[in-house]
């Protein structure tokens, strides 16, 4: 490791020490497993829990709170854009964390006071892992989300991009660069059609398999609508009674919701690929239907 490395794992050390500091905000949804668990969030049980190990709430505790939100992600954003970290220097910044993690003061929400304890070393790499710094962006990428995307929102999609941790091979890039691109990043929606893209992109294989993946999810809300239609018809026949004799459950099913659902993936088609999604031939209780579509 170069000595200019070493001194921006040092830097980062040190604005993570600084943030803790300055101070993490307690959301509610912690406050509230903090309530529950310990019928109250007092300052001296709860620093009791973390000083014991042997206390069994100690690491569920820590781990809530040195959960990094996304305020605190996107300050750090741009320092990690920069200097582009890799899985060695996330080792060598937890190794001076541990060295010295300073103290952390926490903020309760609605202004119900703060708490200041010593930093538990486990907290601190717990924090420090959940920044995914090894989980650099592609400077293409960069680029495609700087030319279109605010500068006041711009670290929040990409935060959101290194949190998914997604390989960033050419073709990934591509299709991430098209929806930015080829789609209004300050449109209503484009957050859930991103968080879609980047689902899918986790759970595929190669990023080429992206657009099957989309009609994947695409024939799926179509059976969807295709049950309700069958109930409903039954329904038409039946009394409900007779159908719950024969074991015949009405599913819920938003249609309103499934609807949109379709829509957002036709949007990152086109985005993307250029094209709505084309579902091939699927069958749903033993009947095949062929939906239409562009060729894929």
């Amino acid at each position: 490791m170069t000595s200019s490395t070493h001194a921006r794992c040092q830097l980062l050390a040190e604005k993570i020490r600084r943030l803790f500091e300055t101070g993490l905000r307690v959301d509610q949804n912690v406050r509230h497993y903090l309530d529950s668990t310990f019928s109250s969030h007092d300052v001296h049980t709860l620093e009791a829990v973390i000083q014991d190990p042997a206390d069994c709430e100690r690491d569920p505790l820590i781990e809530l709170l040195y959960f990094p939100d996304e305020s605190v992600q996107c300050r750090l954003e741009d320092f990690l854009e920069e200097t582009a970290f890799t899985k060695t220097d996330e080792s060598v910044i937890g190794d001076l964390l541990s060295l010295s993690a300073g103290t952390t003061c926490f903020y309760f929400p609605d202004q119900s006071g703060s708490w200041k304890i010593p930093t538990p070393i486990s907290g601190a790499l717990a924090f420090l892992s959940r920044l995914n710094i090894p989980n650099n962006l592609d400077n293409r990428l960069i680029g495609a989300i700087n030319q279109v995307v605010p500068q006041s929102n711009r670290n929040r999609y990409k935060v959101k991009i290194r949190n998914a941790g997604v390989d960033m091979s050419d073709r990934t890039v591509d299709h991430l660069s098209a929806l930015f691109l080829k789609s209004d990043p300050d449109s209503k929606g484009f957050f859930e059609r991103l968080q879609l893209v980047l689902l899918l992109l986790r759970e595929c294989r190669h990023a080429g398999d992206l657009c099957e993946r989309l009609a994947d999810e695409k024939r799926l809300y179509f059976r969807q609508l295709q049950k309700v239609s069958r109930i409903e018809s039954l329904h038409q026949n039946q009394n409900i009674e007779t159908l719950m004799m024969l074991g015949v459950r009405s599913p819920h099913v938003d249609r309103l919701d499934i609807a949109k659902k379709i829509a957002m993936i036709d949007d990152i088609g086109l985005a993307i690929f250029g094209k709505t999604v084309y579902v091939k031939d699927f069958s749903l209780d033993g009947y095949t239907v062929q939906k239409k579509g562009p060729v894929s």
